[in-house]
């Protein structure tokens, strides 16, 4: 129960626009396709998860439970979990967070990014099968359920 009330605080703080003390730019470090391709290639035997997003998007926001929750299910093992931030700034990555922090790590996408992996808007996802192979790619908002089958048909892939 405690876990739960600490998961609902969080995102409903994110879905507040978060406030407080800024983490350092550091936190939230560029992405360009070669660093996303690099992190799947070194995620080799497990499922990959890439979501872009953006502060100003609200289906965007709501999906943060959901991956939470994902990050929860599936282990380090099983899957590597990446959030990609398209905002214009690291400075409105920093000022949506503050001081909260997720379970899984928040890039800021460079210049180009989204638009190698033919994202077509936020939220969009590119999955990655545990070869390092974009296995597929979605745009729009996806739930829990759809998520886990996902990450659950890529990990039978490494069967």
């Amino acid at each position: 129960m405690r876990a739960f009330l600490g998961v609902l605080a969080l995102v409903l703080g994110l879905l507040a626009g978060g406030c407080g003390g800024s983490p350092p730019a550091k936190d939230y470090p560029p992405a360009s396709p070669e660093t996303i391709l690099d992190l799947a290639a070194k995620s080799k035997g497990k499922a990959v998860l890439v979501n872009f997003w953006a502060t100003w998007c609200g289906p965007c926001r709501m999906e943060f439970s959901e991956l939470i929750g994902l990050r929860e299910t599936f282990s380090p093992e099983e899957l590597t979990l990446v959030g990609v931030s398209v905002d214009d700034s690291v400075d409105e990555v920093r000022a949506f967070f503050g001081s909260k922090t997720l379970n899984y790590p928040i890039y800021h996408a460079q210049r180009g990014t989204s638009d190698a992996f033919d994202i077509q808007g936020v939220p969009g996802f590119v999955f990655f099968a545990p070869d390092g192979q974009i296995a597929y790619k979605h745009s729009g908002f996806l739930t829990t359920a759809q998520l886990n089958a996902a990450i659950r048909k890529l990990l039978e892939t490494k069967k």
